[in-house]
């Protein structure tokens, strides 16, 4: 066969293929745009809250700083009655029970306002000796779950046991080595 033939004969059978013939009659298509890849997903962040509420005493560290786990951030002030005593208590609770009967008894017209009066005295010198007990104050460590970049650290000097002191976000995975190593 001429060289021309040969062209001529493997066009023509390009042409009759099946996978020329089924998309002859279709709309053409569009390739699929190469893969990009994924976005970025933003790092782990930890919100850091108070055990205890209290009063913050000192403070460690300050927005942007990064921080490894376990390092100390804040030092937390707690005042923690020390030993009540026990006839404090009890002193309290019966006045309490008094106050409520004398007043009571003086809605259903059976005691003064005097005997009223003198049963809320005694409630409120009993509750004064029993909040007047000594207290102590104890520190508290808030440590850094995680290693991170800190933000939004706690300028509130009095949080609550639900408030949160500082956010840190999670360092990055580290990403593989594609280094051989030799034994």
């Amino acid at each position: 066969m001429k060289p021309t033939y040969k062209y001529f004969l493997a066009t023509l059978l390009a042409l009759a293929s099946p996978a020329f013939i089924s998309q002859a009659g279709a709309p053409p298509t569009r390739q699929a745009a190469p893969a990009k890849a994924p976005a970025k997903k933003p790092a782990a962040q930890v919100d850091v809250l108070a055990r205890k509420g209290g009063r913050i005493w000192e403070v460690y560290v300050r927005n942007g700083q990064h921080v490894q786990q376990g390092q100390t951030m804040f030092k937390i002030a707690t005042q923690v009655r020390t030993a009540v005593h026990p006839g404090h208590q009890i002193d309290y609770d019966v006045a309490k029970q008094n106050y409520i009967k004398a007043l009571s008894a003086h809605q259903a017209h059976k005691a003064s306002a005097e005997e009223v009066a003198a049963a809320k005295f005694q409630m409120q010198t009993a509750a004064r000796l029993l909040n007047d007990a000594p207290h102590e104050v104890q520190f508290h460590y808030v440590d850094a779950p995680i290693s991170g970049t800190l933000s939004n650290v706690s300028a509130d000097n009095q949080p609550q046991s639900t408030s949160v002191l500082v956010t840190i976000t999670a360092d990055p995975a580290p990403k593989p080595s594609l280094v051989a190593t030799s034994k």
